[in-house]
């Protein structure tokens, strides 16, 4: 029988080593599997709507004479500040909670009632400046010009809240007329969503200035396949303005879970806070999933040496335990290798 000498073994090991080393380094790089953009989407994805009608009564409001002003209140309420030059009014903000696998997608008011009308009454002046070098003029017309206005809130527990911010109270400062409504009808339109984000992740916590910011997304359904559309778009943490509005992936017959990714060229992009507002939406367009993340430009010579450092330590601590192990194992079999030879002898 041939033996296989030591030189041979050596190789081998060496060669193992090698294998080892390139799969731990190519593997996290390696793109996830996407249907193109381009693809067209199913019609069988589209999520069913479902409505639900919500009656919102408004308490009575009440007036406080203060220094010859009308302060107009509404228990429970909150006051509108957010114009100066603008009358003091208050508003009502109401709410309701939705379970974790369903979605308010559209709010719609199917009416109004209860008109009461007052004239007479003098408004104090919203004044946003802490002082102000010249009196702040009301400014004419009737205000304010919104009837309501509604967001989500997202929750800890994939639970959501739909707000609905209802303005019931007008003034017109050149007539010193004013109107309140009493009563109003919504009809809220909500839909399943299956489709969770259940991650965003970066591939760095501090990026230089004019690299490439990579966005993974990680998603799970929990129901039928289903077509879903991400999308993904920078804006200026500050301002709040979108700078880069990232191409959408589309995954087709989305089961279980999956992920997709995005990336940023930050070329031109001066450092600075920004942040990734994530969405992904079914072939209706209707919201799944809503997640953010915040993304830190930084000039090269502000970036810590620790931190530049940490993208590739992470597998240089891997590539040097595998070393140390193939070291290892070579001295082993080296030991036993001379071992044997010694017996043969």
């Amino acid at each position: 029988m041939r033996k296989t000498g030591f030189p041979v073994i050596m190789m081998r090991l060496v060669l193992m080593r090698l294998v080892l080393v390139l799969m731990l380094v190519l593997l996290p790089v390696l793109p996830p599997v996407l249907s193109s953009s381009s693809l067209a989407i199913a019609a069988n994805s589209v999520s069913a709507a479902d409505i639900d009608v919500k009656t919102v009564e408004i308490p009575d409001y009440m007036v406080t004479n203060r220094e010859g002003l009308d302060y107009v209140d509404l228990p429970g309420g909150e006051i509108l500040m957010t114009e100066e030059g603008r009358p003091r009014v208050p508003y009502w903000v109401q709410t309701w909670d939705y379970p974790a696998g369903v979605r308010v997608q559209h709010v719609l008011m199917q009416e109004r009632t209860g008109r009461i009308t007052v004239a007479g009454l003098q408004l104090p002046v919203v004044i946003l400046q802490d002082d102000p070098e010249v009196p702040v003029a009301m400014k004419s017309g009737w205000y304010p010009q919104e009837i309501f206005k509604w967001q989500i809130l997202d929750n800890a527990n994939n639970t959501t809240t739909l707000a609905v911010s209802i303005f019931p109270f007008y003034y017109d400062p050149d007539t010193l007329d004013a109107a309140f409504y009493r009563q109003y009808v919504f009809s809220i339109e909500k839909t399943a969503t299956p489709v969770q984000i259940t991650g965003v992740a970066t591939d760095r916590e501090l990026y230089p200035a004019g690299s490439k910011v990579t966005l993974t997304l990680s998603l799970h359904n929990a129901a039928q396949p289903l077509d879903v559309v991400a999308q993904a778009d920078v804006r200026d943490a500050d301002t709040g303005e979108s700078v880069g509005n990232l191409p959408m992936q589309v995954l087709q017959s989305l089961g279980g879970d999956a992920a997709c990714s995005f990336i940023w060229d930050t070329g031109g992009m001066p450092a600075g806070d920004y942040r990734a507002d994530m969405v992904v939406t079914d072939a209706s367009g209707n919201i799944q999933d809503k997640a953010a993340i915040d993304l830190l430009i930084r000039e090269a010579r502000d970036i810590p040496k620790t931190a530049a450092a940490a993208e590739g330590g992470k597998i240089s601590i891997w590539i040097v335990i595998i070393l140390g192990v193939g070291a290892l194992a070579a001295l082993i079999l080296l030991a036993v290798w001379i071992r044997r030879r010694r017996y043969a002898r």
